[in-house]
């Protein structure tokens, strides 16, 4: 995998729903569903998650370059 590639993307369903997957064997790692709440706290909230995973990525990856 490319370093400058993030490894969670995100996509949307047709169903307007919100997937986050993994690049490195493309499971889905999270399903959100917009439910009663306004669209814009449901799309902040994933966006959290979703830094919040690359971040963790980043830093396993930048943990395994630096012990070799």
């Amino acid at each position: 995998m490319p370093s400058n590639t993030q490894r969670f993307i995100l996509r949307r369903t047709q169903a307007d729903a919100w997937l986050i997957r993994d690049n490195k064997d493309g499971s889905v790692v999270c399903f959100v569903h917009k439910g009663r709440r306004a669209p814009e706290k449901t799309q902040a909230m994933v966006k959290v998650m979703l830094d919040a995973l690359n971040a963790a990525a980043q830093l396993q990856r930048t943990k395994e370059n630096t012990q070799c």
